[in-house]
């Protein structure tokens, strides 16, 4: 250690040359022989230093500059480190293997078909993907019809990249489920394939006309020559069939009619009914139309004895009625009830037209 580092001599040089006054000072040289010296110039304060300002930081670097302070040197911020985002490298797929399983997969499989790695990184979500959905049926769901082509897409080839065993444990699943319901089927009805046509005609609401049918009078009497029970179903508009009405007063019950006869239709084998279609009274253009009675509540009286009244309206139009599914072999159809003709001694009532409809057979 120097003597001069310890007695701090050089803050009392730079106080003294503040000051304006140095002094010579001998000082024996550290290492030289015993009894030399070397005059030194040192710096002794001739008066009291001035009193340190208590303020320093309000003085400006001007004052600071010509007071013989140097301003200290600004050391610039260092830069914030360089953040560097590694994107995950697509990873082809080659013929020479996965790169974790090592198993061989084609050029167009996006997972490997034995460990599932992707290939390729998933695509970002977008703002187009954030918006919500329409509502979908729910058989279109159970099909997939809510998907996105790019999500059935990748639906794809994610089964596709499925190990063999799991695409042949799914399919053994599908026709194991298969089997089951064409078992139980089977064991409720013996005819399949009879019993899958009819559930499809009934979600399509499929009908057809019913063919072979055999018209009459109940009781049997004698039929008037100009509107027999033919015309009743021979599908010519400007025919029809009449009976007398009697005007009794209320039906009591099933099988009460107020006409003279009823008009029973007989099938060659059971129909399944869905639907009538009936022309009531004369044809719209015939003139007598309004001279005669017109039919208003009619009774459809089936082969099992169930009977179902019908209103209709006062219109020579074609009128629509919709059946509850009933399997009969017959139809007896009664005038329980008319609107009455204006005109003096009107005594028939008539049905221009009647079709029935049924579900397919076979």
């Amino acid at each position: 250690m120097q003597c001069g580092a310890f007695l701090d001599w050089s803050r009392a040089e730079q106080e003294s040359v503040e000051g304006g006054r140095t002094e010579p000072v001998a000082a024996t040289a550290g290492g030289g022989p015993a009894g030399s010296s070397v005059a030194a110039a040192v710096t002794v304060p001739s008066t009291v230093p001035p009193p340190r300002d208590p303020e320093p930081a309000r003085q400006t670097a001007g004052a600071r500059v010509a007071g013989g302070l140097q301003e200290p040197a600004v050391r610039p911020m260092d830069p914030p480190p360089r953040q560097t985002i590694i994107q995950p490298a697509a990873v082809e797929p080659s013929p020479s293997g996965c790169r974790r399983c090592g198993t061989a997969n084609p050029p167009e499989l996006r997972f490997c078909r034995k460990c599932g790695l992707e290939f390729s990184p998933p695509r970002q979500a977008t703002a187009w993907d954030a918006r919500p959905r329409p509502r979908v049926p729910w058989w279109r769901r159970i099909f997939g019809g809510h998907r996105t082509p790019s999500e059935r897409a990748a639906l794809r080839a994610y089964r596709r990249s499925l190990p063999m065993r799991y695409r042949l444990i799914r399919i053994g699943v599908a026709l194991l489920v298969l089997l089951l319901l064409v078992g139980a089927v089977i064991a409720g009805n013996r005819d399949p394939i009879g019993w899958a046509k009819a559930r499809w005609y009934d979600f399509k609401g499929t009908v057809v006309p019913v063919r072979d049918i055999t018209p009459t009078l109940d009781p049997a009497v004698d039929a008037n020559p100009d509107f027999p029970p033919s015309f009743a179903v021979d599908g010519n508009e400007a025919s029809a069939w009449a009976t007398t009405w009697t005007g009794a007063g209320e039906p009591e019950g099933c099988g009460a009619p107020n006409t003279a006869a009823g008009l029973l239709l007989t099938f060659e084998q059971p129909v399944d009914l869905r639907r009538l279609v009936v022309r009531a009274g004369l044809p719209t253009d015939d003139v007598n139309r309004l001279a005669q009675h017109r039919p208003r509540v009619l009774e459809l009286r089936f082969s099992d004895g169930e009977c179902v009244p019908l209103t209709l309206t006062d219109t020579g139009e074609q009128q629509v009625v919709e059946l509850a599914p009933v399997s009969t072999t017959s139809v007896r159809i009664d005038v329980v009830d008319v609107y009455l003709s204006d005109a003096d001694g009107a005594t028939f009532v008539a049905l221009s037209e009647v079709e029935l409809l049924q579900r397919p057979q076979g």
